[in-house]
């Protein structure tokens, strides 16, 4: 079968089009709008922060996959990557922690976002291209465990083959992608001059990079079980901020229970340890999660915003109703100041009114996002004259090689490889 290629992440335009198409047909991202700028809701890349281009065909074999190493720092409202049409399979992207120097997923937390997609989707290119919601990475000073500042897309195909695009010598400036067999390893360099994925990597706007991390416990050494009803986390904030959401690290439960779980937010009041009876609390929201891979997950919307005292206890309650897996950190008492002061005792108990049990050498594993309030300032907006990976408009054009070479460029509707945009 011929061959046709088309490579959006070199089309800015056409890649700003996609993401807001498939966001406008996403029946979920609407419903993130109130405790969000609206620019959020609808992402609209004036940050395309990082792409590649090229058509220099990779094929990825069941269990095995590629990774994209992504250099900018920065707040993450999508990634997209090109990958050809298919009739049969299934794969899964992973948006994960990156270690530079080990050229591996941090294996101290897990992915901090997840998306599996079918047949159908691989067929019709039938996904969400945006993140829900974005990843942030930036944080205030002195949070408990701040996130890794670097972080990678890795592609892992579930069954059958799948055909990734690449370009075999990329822009520099880029992190040359690697490939890993059936396993996961070894991860080693795709064996070309400077291979950089057919990808692009989305900052939104500069709203989404004026969010923060505001808190955050990182590490997942541990998982709850199916025993808990609720999880209560007591903590403090380093800085003023104002609450947009929470997330919290999810485990795989293969026999869930099907209720109506919430993440909460309520005043501690300088409480030791929780009340049986809870007080009424300062906002919460519902969630609902379907966890195949463990990943940092989020709830609906908060109804509204509320603000964080610095050096004033709070409760961070999970409702987890027997139904959901969430990950702790075991602690070993080397924890750093900023944890010490910020992070205070953990418990749960069996049911609703039952006394709760303290798990004193635990923490729940959580990221509060939001906003300094009182002045800390961050970067945003175009960081460079160009998206890292974007040509230079007085470069020649790459040249393609080998099979990529076969078949002409083609802006027909639906022909060749499609942008995957994930969520």
């Amino acid at each position: 079968m011929k061959q046709k290629q088309v490579w959006l992440g070199a089309l800015p335009a056409a890649l700003v089009a996609a993401l807001l198409v498939t966001a406008a047909l996403s029946p979920r991202a609407a419903g993130r709008a109130p405790s969000m700028p609206g620019a959020l809701a609808y992402p609209n890349c004036d940050n395309l922060l990082q792409q590649g281009g090229g058509a220099d065909p990779i094929r990825i074999l069941s269990g095995a996959g590629v990774i994209q190493p992504i250099a900018f720092v920065g707040n993450v409202a999508a990634c997209s990557l090109t990958v050809d049409h298919t009739y049969s399979g299934a794969a899964r992207l992973d948006l994960v922690q990156w270690d530079p120097a080990a050229l591996a997923p941090d294996p101290t937390t897990v992915a901090l976002r997840t998306r599996s997609f079918d047949v159908s989707a691989l067929q019709y290119g039938w996904t969400r291209a945006d993140f829900y919601p974005p990843v942030v990475i930036r944080s205030v000073d002195h949070v408990a465990e701040p996130p890794r500042q670097t972080t990678a897309m890795v592609w892992t195909a579930a069954y059958d083959a799948n055909l990734v695009r690449f370009d075999s010598n990329g822009p520099p400036e880029v992190p040359g992608a690697l490939e890993f067999p059936p396993g996961g390893t070894p991860r080693i360099r795709i064996p070309t001059a400077h291979p950089v994925l057919s990808h692009a990597v989305c900052g939104g706007d500069g709203a989404l990079q004026d969010l923060q991390v505001i808190q955050s416990v990182m590490t997942t050494t541990s998982l709850s079980d199916t025993m808990c009803f609720d999880l209560i986390q007591r903590f403090r904030v380093p800085a003023r901020s104002r609450l947009h959401w929470v997330e919290v690290a999810f485990g795989v439960n293969p026999h869930p229970v099907y209720f109506d779980p919430i993440i909460a937010i309520l005043d501690a009041d300088g409480a030791a340890e929780p009340p049986v009876s809870l007080p009424p609390s300062l906002v919460e929201a519902p969630y609902l999660q379907y966890v195949v891979s463990p990943f940092w997950g989020s709830h609906y919307d908060f109804d509204h915003l509320i603000t964080l005292e610095p050096g004033h206890d709070y409760w961070l309650l999970a409702r987890v109703e027997h139904r959901y897996l969430l990950y702790k950190r075991d602690l070993t008492g080397a924890e750093s100041a900023d944890f010490s002061a910020n992070i205070g005792p953990l418990f749960w108990r069996a049911w609703l009114g039952s006394n709760w049990v303290a798990e004193p050498s635990r923490s729940l594993c959580f990221r509060m996002i939001g906003e300094a309030l009182g002045g800390h300032p961050q970067p945003h907006g175009r960081l460079r004259d160009r998206p890292l990976g974007e040509a230079d408009p007085g470069a020649p054009p790459p040249h393609a090689i080998g099979a990529a070479a076969a078949g002409a460029p083609s802006a027909e509707p639906g022909a060749g490889p499609f942008r995957l945009g994930v969520a």
